[in-house]
C-alpha cells in the first residue's frame, strides 16, 4: 500500500496518503504488540483482520 506514495504527483495528496498510511501502520503495531503481550493472540488477529478489512474498504470506497 505505502509502495503506492512514489507515484504520487500531488504533494497535498501524496502528504494524505502519508498521514493514513502512518496512522494505519501505527494502530496495526499497537494492536500487535498489546495482543502479544496480553496473551490475547487470537482476539489480536481478528482485530488486526477486522482493521485490514476496514481500511481497504474505507479506501476504496473514498477513491
Amino acid at each position: 500500500m505505502a509502495y503506492n506514495l512514489r507515484y504520487e504527483k500531488d504533494p497535498e495528496q501524496y502528504r494524505k496518503n502519508t498521514k493514513i498510511e502512518l496512522a494505519y501502520g501505527t494502530v496495526q503495531l499497537i494492536v500487535t504488540l498489546s495482543a502479544y503481550f496480553s496473551h490475547f493472540t487470537f482476539l489480536g488477529f481478528v482485530l488486526l483482520l477486522a482493521i485490514c478489512i476496514g481500511y481497504v474498504l474505507w479506501i476504496n470506497l473514498n477513491t
